[in-house]
């Protein structure tokens, strides 16, 4: 699954896209028999849960000079 997901070709886009339209595959075991395995549970979204694997950080300051985020009136 990891080389169906995984390709260093396509661009976060293309992998969002990719899980959203065919969440469910046909998954082949080692002893050769296939199971359908959903990647999301679209009837039931609070039952699908999300592991963030790609993270960043911001350097600087957390809002634009100028901003009004977090000021007070």
């Amino acid at each position: 699954m990891s080389d169906w997901l995984d390709k260093p070709s396509e661009g976060i886009v293309d992998k969002t896209r990719k899980v959203h339209d065919d969440y469910v595959l046909d998954f082949v075991f080692d002893d050769g028999h296939i199971q359908n395995i959903y990647l999301f549970d679209k009837k039931h979204m609070a039952r699908n849960k999300l592991q963030v694997i790609k993270q960043f950080e911001q350097k600087g300051s957390a809002s634009p000079p100028g901003s009004k985020q977090g000021r007070s009136s």
